[in-house]
């Protein structure tokens, strides 16, 4: 007597199958640097060009060998008040600003794969 299941049982593990391959193709994406795009407003919500911006994280040592962190980078905003910056890795990142004698800080989350946007407001 013959096992009428078997076909049915071998056509649902090919199924698993297909939809397993496909599920580790789409889901697998491959690993870019963080990005941050900065835009720099006045009061009135008017870009500002030509500000210093820098991202920095400067304070953090490692536990392991007391090395300081000493990550930075350094914009000049354009004529829309943006900047664009890379890193390779996630972090949270100081965001200094400044335009003669007007300055603001904040901070960013990076985030890997991700550009993260943040307006500053220089006042």
């Amino acid at each position: 007597m013959k096992n009428k299941q078997s076909p049915i049982i071998s056509v649902f593990i090919l199924f698993l199958s297909v939809f397993g391959a496909l599920s580790l193709t789409f889901s697998c994406k491959s690993e870019g640097p963080a990005r941050a795009e900065i835009t720099v407003v006045n009061a009135t919500g008017n870009p500002v060009e030509g500000a210093t911006v820098i991202l920095h994280q400067d304070t953090l040592k490692s536990p392991v060998t007391g090395a300081q962190s000493n990550i930075s980078d350094v914009q000049t905003t354009d004529a829309d008040g943006k900047t664009s910056h890379e890193f390779p890795l996630e972090s949270i990142l100081n965001v200094d600003v400044s335009k003669g004698k007007l300055k603001i800080s904040d901070y960013i989350r990076l985030e890997k794969s991700n550009t993260v946007s943040k307006t500053v407001i220089l006042k």
